[in-house]
């Protein structure tokens, strides 16, 4: 292996290390919502963390995934989106948007519904997501059906 080679494998295991991605939804849309653990961060009666979704390649047009940082306040019921990062197929960022939107409560029964209610709980345990996912397994079957035929077609 070369040097180039030993520095990329490095930096790409140091950076999965860095993050801690759990499943917390699967969308009508079959979209996968994930957030990372290692993100979410306390103070006083807000909670910031970063979430991933990931959109059915067959439904979407250019945006594959978008990265948002969301902060909720735990007094109030109410969340935001600080930032958001959106990426092509290939993983490219198309645009970056980090102007803040203004508080809103979330639309019940929702992602972010969930989200506030289990986030905002004295008890929650960022590493146990079972509250948080109603079933992904059963709904998300073409996010590994589509991540097989995008390997395929690389080998090709």
């Amino acid at each position: 292996m070369n040097i180039i080679g030993l520095v990329v494998l490095l930096l790409c295991s140091s950076a999965s290390l860095a993050s801690e991605w759990h499943i917390t939804d699967v969308g009508s849309h079959e979209a996968l919502y994930f957030y990372d653990a290692a993100t979410l961060r306390h103070n006083e009666s807000t909670i910031t963390v970063w979430l991933s979704v990931y959109a059915n390649p067959k439904t979407t047009n250019r945006v594959a995934m978008l990265k948002e940082k969301d902060e909720i306040n735990c007094t109030s019921g109410q969340d935001r989106v600080l930032e958001v990062v959106s990426y092509d197929t290939d993983e490219r960022i198309l645009e970056r948007v980090d102007t803040p939107t203004k508080w809103k409560e979330p639309v019940p029964d929702t992602m972010g519904d969930r989200l506030v209610n289990e986030f905002c709980k004295a008890d929650f345990d960022p590493h146990d997501t079972e509250s948080l996912v109603p079933d992904p397994a059963s709904r998300s079957k073409w996010y590994f059906d589509s991540v097989n035929e995008r390997q395929s077609q690389k080998k090709h």
